[in-house]
């Protein structure tokens, strides 16, 4: 595998999981914000459509007054063509007032045009503005000879009602399109919302599978190498596969386990140690009695001697006796030497002893030796 000409973050647990939830939290994030911008179009498409009802019955409300007010008009006209009836000033008031009304519902349409349809909008207040003159003059000029032709006032109605009737048009047409056009954002919106919500959805699932994977399998290599330095395979190192807290973990073990073994090593040859200097304490003791052994034999040797002779003579020879007597005590400060050296001993494995150096008559030891073992040799007959 080629070298990184950089170093990779160390892709801690922590890290890893810090990681997933980010991502789980942004996508679901995410999704909310697509579901809200979906709410809100779903919003904008009920308000067109409430818009596009009320524009209906506002357009048909109008027409309903405009026709009303035409049979009016045509009702007057030909009672004034008859000359059976004239208007009072009320009345015309009470005419100019529901014109007033009609124009007021004219404007009220401009609230409900679309982009599309207010071109046909301003036509249609154009020949209504025509159409309310004309009425207007009929009105005011009624109880005159100078109203209106009905021809005139007719064929302005009948213009007016045509692009009212192309202004609803348009409407429904404008109002269906917007509505078609919020519909293929919707299901474009809920489309991606289906696809973010499924993807988090994959995407948590997949990553906790990573996450217990890749735990369990750490954890399972981790097992396995405690149970094999459990049970005394302490050469055994765990291997490092990650660079995060189960791999320190797993180092920790490792070194634990070196620690370990070697002081099991240390332990086992202090044993040995001991063993052997137990061993040495034993040849030394054997060794030790045996010289103990040997002053005591020359001390009872002599005075064995002594009581032989003391039975076998009744007068014993004084320097006989003197020289017996100094070989026991000689044998006696012999075996207190021993016992001495030995208390130094003692004092050495203690660490208390000091040693000095001391010059010594050599022959004289090689006398008193030679005495100690006369006695024993003597008694073996051996000469």
């Amino acid at each position: 595998m080629p070298k990184l000409p950089f170093r990779l973050p160390r892709l801690s647990l922590r890290l890893r999981l810090s990681i997933s939830i980010t991502a789980i939290v942004a996508l679901f994030t995410l999704t909310n914000i697509t579901y809200q911008i979906s709410s809100q179009n779903r919003n904008l498409r009920l308000d067109n459509l409430q818009k596009a009802v009320q524009g209906q019955l506002a357009s048909v409300t109008t027409r309903q007054t405009l026709q009303n007010q035409q049979k009016e008009i045509l009702v007057l006209d030909a009672l004034k063509q008859s000359g059976q009836e004239t208007l009072s000033q009320n009345e015309i008031d009470n005419g100019i007032a529901n014109l007033q009304e009609i124009a007021t519902q004219i404007r009220l349409l401009g609230a409900y045009a679309y982009a599309d349809s207010l071109a046909a909008y301003n036509d249609l207040a154009t020949s209504h503005a025509e159409l309310d003159m004309l009425w207007q003059q009929f009105y005011t000029r009624y109880n005159s000879d100078q109203t209106p032709l009905a021809s005139s006032i007719e064929q302005a109605y009948d213009n007016t009602i045509a692009l009212l009737g192309e202004f609803e048009s348009l409407e429904i047409q404008a109002a269906e399109k917007l509505t078609e056009r919020l519909q293929q954002v919707s299901r474009f919106n809920d489309r991606v919302t289906l696809g973010i919500y499924l993807f988090t959805i994959a995407l948590t699932v997949g990553l906790g599978y990573l996450l217990i994977r890749y735990t369990t399998q750490s954890l399972q290599n981790l097992n396995v190498g405690t149970v094999r330095i459990g049970r005394g395979d302490l050469d055994y190192h765990i291997p490092v596969k990650s660079d995060d807290e189960i791999g320190d973990l797993t180092i920790a073990f490792n070194a634990m386990s070196d620690k370990l073994r070697n002081a099991m090593a240390q332990v086992q040859q202090s044993k040995e140690n001991a063993d052997q200097a137990n061993r040495a304490k034993t040849n030394f003791l054997a060794n030790m009695s045996h010289e103990l052994r040997t002053p005591l034999n020359a001390i009872i040797g002599y005075s064995e001697m002594i009581i032989e002779e003391y039975g076998e003579e009744s007068k014993l020879d004084e320097q006989q006796v003197v020289d017996d007597l100094q070989h026991i005590l000689s044998s006696g400060r012999h075996l207190l030497q021993l016992i001495n050296d030995v208390l130094d001993l003692a004092k050495i494995e203690s660490g208390n002893m000091s040693v000095l150096n001391e010059t010594f008559d050599s022959v004289k030891i090689i006398k008193n030796l030679v005495t100690t073992m006369l006695p024993l040799a003597k008694k073996n007959n051996n000469k």
